[in-house]
């Protein structure tokens, strides 16, 4: 009753809902108020039904919905529709797209486990880019990282940083082969005037050039030892 006091429910045949929690448990209830006279009395009757298994139904069917799930991240479904809602609200981010190198090989090679591992593993140290970073699986080996609040530079350096972590990770440690991820960004401004599909392209053509340097890289250095 502090509850439905403290929500100022009062108007005849209006719903609202209220959560109640103590501790550790948390209770979700819908309550709605009839209003009558009573004798010489204006009276009140709530009507108040338990909703929490249906909340959290609903929230378990969210996971799923918009969670990937092997990595647990964020689907690709989710990410387009904060991507839309971003550029919807002007919002001012930097936009990540990044997939893995070589992961067909390393299922070729060594099996589909350590291609998992290999997604795995780069899942989560995207997932530490920042606490308010909204990282995404796209599919397959392609990843979306969406960043608030974030200019250019400072992404890229943690996009390297990122990059190097992932090269060293511990579960490389007796492995014949590397982790190494490419990645292409875009600084989205609050004057943007690019749809998603645009800023994804642009995204998509500067990860593929960078993975053209690594190559490029790679092979010069490959020709320099010979």
């Amino acid at each position: 009753m502090e509850l439905i006091s403290e929500r100022g429910v009062s108007d005849s045949g209006r719903e609202i809902d209220i959560t109640y929690k103590k501790g550790d448990t948390e209770r979700h209830f819908l309550v709605k108020t009839y209003s009558f006279e009573w004798g010489d009395s204006n009276a009140e009757v709530f009507a108040i039904t338990d909703v929490t298994a249906a909340k959290y139904k609903i929230k378990a069917l969210e996971v799923h919905a918009y969670h990937d799930s092997i990595t647990k991240l964020y689907n690709r479904t989710f990410g387009m529709l904060t991507l839309d809602s971003w550029l919807h609200e002007k919002k001012q981010f930097v936009l990540v797209f990044t997939d893995l190198d070589g992961l067909k090989y390393v299922n070729d090679e060594f099996g589909h486990h350590e291609g998992d591992m290999y997604i795995l593993n780069a899942a989560k140290h995207l997932r530490l880019f920042s606490s308010n970073a909204v990282a995404c699986r796209i599919g397959g080996d392609e990843f979306m990282l969406l960043v608030p609040d974030l200019d250019y530079d400072a992404a890229h350096a943690t996009m390297l940083r990122i990059y190097d972590d992932l090269q060293k990770d511990e579960y490389l440690k007796d492995k014949s082969y590397t982790y190494s991820m490419s990645f292409g960004m875009v600084a989205v401004g609050q004057d943007n005037e690019m749809g998603a599909s645009d800023i994804l392209s642009i995204a998509d053509e500067r990860m593929y050039e960078n993975k053209r340097m690594r190559k490029k890289a790679r092979k010069t250095e490959r020709d320099g030892r010979i």
